[in-house]
């Protein structure tokens, strides 16, 4: 072959490998050999992921809902057997104050928003009731007025079984929505450390807190060991009044207790109790409008009741009660007493002989003369009579016998008839004696 076919040769058989290459099987790296290499980078393929099946949607599954079941419900409350007054705001209202807030104490009158300080009447708290009827306690929660069927309010019990100035149960309400006694919306919780009001109950603490306050929730809008054991309702015809009924056996019948109720338009805590040792007076602000903490700010739209003994009749003052009436001062009674009778002689003298006057009307006026009758007595067949349990002080002795012309019982000189005197504290006053004749004929 000479060069020149060599040099078309050479091209010709390039050509025909190139074609024979094309028509090879390719060297791309397979899907079922992931191991491969593609040859220009050294790189395995980047393959797509198996499909991974999605499961069939399913719907969450909640735990169902518990049936209650009430075996008993509450009646009516009984003859009132503890109660309490509490302050009201109202006449200070439209100046956006009070008189009374203790923060110190836990005695709080807020029934006011927070800075704005406008009244609310609704938590506002008059009054408290009790009555045991068994197997229930009844309390009565008085309102200076109605709560709207929306408002946001809060009643509740405080129960204090070993007067020891911490709270052992709260029972709440959150505003009952009909006159007929439900278990909606109604708790009872219970402390179990006996940590309610922290290092001194009553007394505010400075923050932070200590303790958790009633940390136990014993029963539940009907949910607990008794599904009965707590209801509440607004009483038919008294708008402004919140009852709530509690078994007696939720609190183990305990009947030594001292009581005070709350209203609560904004806090609402449980665990916050003392709610005083929570905040400090500033934070709390002060519904007071001499205070430097005026006005209210983190604890507003609050009222509470000083406590009440129930079962008991207590001497002496105790942690979170109300006041006690002051121990009267023991007034020493004195007494007035005479005799009336027929001065035969008209010496004036009671002499031998001489009869008393029986069944004669004797009166007794106080302050004099002109004064009122307070007491009358009829005189015994000796002539006497008295007055006892008498206050010092003036009084006047009158006998009714009228002396006529020519008729009647008169008077005898020296005995006047009616007769003014002077009684001293505790001054027995006798021989105020009156002696008559025997008037005419003429």
């Amino acid at each position: 072959m000479n060069a020149r076919h060599t040099r078309t040769a050479l091209p010709l058989a390039l050509i025909l490998a190139v074609l024979l290459a094309c028509s090879f099987p390719s060297a791309a790296p397979s899907p079922t050999h992931p191991e491969a290499v593609i040859p220009e980078t050294g790189l395995s393929p980047t393959l797509p992921p198996a499909a991974t099946p999605v499961p069939p949607t399913l719907e969450p599954t909640l735990p169902p809902t518990p049936t209650i079941v009430h075996l008993i419900r509450p009646s009516e409350p009984g003859s009132l057997q503890s109660f309490m007054t509490d302050y009201s705001s109202l006449l200070l209202a439209p100046e956006h104050r009070t008189l009374t807030d203790n923060y110190d104490w836990s005695f709080l009158e807020r029934p006011f928003t927070r800075e704005a300080m406008d009244y609310q009447p609704h938590l506002d708290l008059t009054r408290g009731e009790l009555s045991l009827v068994p197997p229930w306690i009844y309390i009565t929660i008085f309102l200076e007025d109605a709560p709207a069927s929306d408002a946001l309010a809060t009643y509740a019990v405080e129960i204090d079984l070993d007067i020891d100035g911490r709270g052992d149960w709260l029972i709440t309400i959150a505003l009952p929505q009909s006159g007929e006694w439900s278990t909606d919306r109604v708790r009872a919780y219970r402390d179990d450390d006996n940590d309610v009001g922290g290092v001194r109950p009553l007394r505010s603490d400075a923050p932070p807190q200590t303790g958790d306050g009633y940390e136990t929730l014993v029963f539940d809008q009907g949910i607990g060991p008794d599904p009965d054991a707590a209801w509440a309702r607004i009483p038919p015809g008294a708008p402004d009044r919140i009852q709530i009924a509690f078994k007696h056996d939720l609190i183990a019948a305990d009947t030594y207790l001292l009581w005070g109720a709350w209203a609560d338009g904004a806090t609402d805590q449980a665990g916050w109790f003392d709610y005083n040792d929570r905040f400090t007076l500033a934070e709390a602000g002060s519904p007071l409008s001499t205070s430097p903490d005026y006005p209210l700010d983190q604890l507003a739209s609050i009222d509470n009741t000083c406590r009440w003994a129930y079962d008991f009749v207590p001497t002496e003052q105790l942690p979170g009660m109300c006041a006690l009436p002051a121990t009267p001062t023991p007034v020493a009674l004195g007494s007035i007493s005479g005799t009336v009778w027929l001065d035969t002689n008209l010496n004036g003298v009671r002499n031998p002989g001489e009869p008393g006057m029986s069944g004669v009307t004797v009166s007794l006026r106080s302050g004099g003369c002109g004064g009122s009758v307070v007491a009358t007595a009829t005189t015994s067949g000796s002539g006497g009579y008295s007055f006892t349990g008498l206050a010092a002080g003036n009084y006047c002795v009158s006998v009714a016998l009228s002396c006529g012309t020519c008729s009647g019982y008169c008077s005898v000189a020296g005995s006047s008839n009616p007769r003014s005197l002077t009684l001293g504290n505790g001054e027995d006053k006798t021989g105020v004696d009156f002696g008559f004749y025997l008037q005419g004929p003429c």
